[in-house]
């Protein structure tokens, strides 16, 4: 009996920790699918928010479909030779899936998340924001992210890609690669990766006791490449950094 649950054991362990493939198809699929091939694909983004995801999982979005919601992954991380990805799968004839935010803030929301690709989607509604706010057991750095061949347009009320740590010092972004993306048609700017600069002034004058201090210029953001965009009829900054 010992031996039967200690093999029990180690397969649910490595069922967990061997990445795996997520399809989601709007028209043919179903919730209450496993998730794991074409043929036993979930049916919304509602699925995908239930549950968290590994290194070299891919969360897979057939093509020539819409779906509506926001993506929000929390705490869930790649590595280097396994990011996570969410991107396209079918025929390659087809539009890229379009990703609608409806009444969410963004399409896609990253909290706490690294090593992360996003590719070959369409957002529309409103836009991808990656923040580094959180507790203070997070990492400092928060690395990895590939965002690339993504078509981002009519953002109703924020960026098309964000990059937020907020007044958190101590965070700052790493190695974040955002290329061959078109985005257009955007109410606020086209790219930011902020960080703090020290602006939360306590309103009075000559005094700064309350002021929460700029970040130090150790923790600032390296190793950005941003190359071969498209940045069209934005309302603010096309690129801000």
């Amino acid at each position: 009996m010992l031996k039967y649950y200690l093999l029990l054991f180690t397969i649910l362990i490595s069922s967990q920790l061997h990445p795996a493939n997520y399809y989601v198809d709007s028209m043919l699929g179903n919730d209450s699918f496993n998730g794991l091939s074409e043929s036993s694909a979930w049916k919304s983004i509602n699925k995908i928010n239930q549950r968290n995801f590994n290194a070299g999982d891919q969360i897979l979005f057939k093509r020539g479909q819409t779906f509506t919601g926001k993506i929000e992954l929390i705490n869930d991380s790649g590595t280097l030779s396994q990011p996570i990805v969410i991107s396209a799968y079918g025929d390659n004839t087809l539009p890229k899936p379009i990703i609608n935010a409806g009444s969410n803030s963004h399409s896609i929301n990253l909290q706490l998340c690294e090593y992360i690709e996003i590719s070959n989607l369409e957002i529309t509604g409103e836009g991808i924001e990656i923040t580094a706010w959180g507790s203070s057991s997070t990492p400092e750095f928060f690395r990895n992210f590939h965002l690339h061949n993504l078509h981002i347009r009519n953002v109703n009320s924020s960026t098309a890609i964000s990059f937020i740590v907020g007044n958190v010092n101590n965070r700052t972004f790493s190695d974040i690669t955002i290329e061959n993306c078109l985005i257009e048609d955007i109410i606020g700017a086209g790219i930011t990766v902020n960080k703090w600069a020290g602006t939360n002034d306590n309103g009075t004058p000559n005094d700064t006791s309350d002021d929460t201090p700029a970040t130090p210029d150790e923790y600032y953001h390296e190793n950005l490449n941003i190359l071969n965009n498209t940045i069209r009829r934005v309302n603010k900054a096309g690129i801000q950094i």
